[in-house]
């Protein structure tokens, strides 16, 4: 799995849209790759499915409002769970 702490310090130090974009496109790239589920980590066996509001989740994870407001990176998140 990549560093977070090591993510964090370089994303962190860039203008906040810049960031976003340096996200996705890497997101994409490795997903074409077929390495961003190796590379983002995590065991689809370990996670802990959510109800919530009725609705069941395979895992916590959730996305921002607007995160993917182009639809570029579908198949990038659906990579990561």
């Amino acid at each position: 799995m990549f560093p977070y702490s090591l993510a964090k310090a370089v994303l962190f130090q860039l203008d906040p849209e810049r960031a976003h974009h340096w996200t996705i496109n890497g997101m994409n790239a490795l997903q074409q790759l077929g390495m961003l589920s190796r590379v983002a980590g995590g065991d689809p066996e370990k996670a802990t499915p959510r109800t919530v509001m009725g609705l069941k989740f395979p895992n916590a994870v959730g996305l921002a409002a607007g995160m993917d407001k182009s639809g570029i990176a579908v198949d990038a998140f659906g990579a990561i769970g």
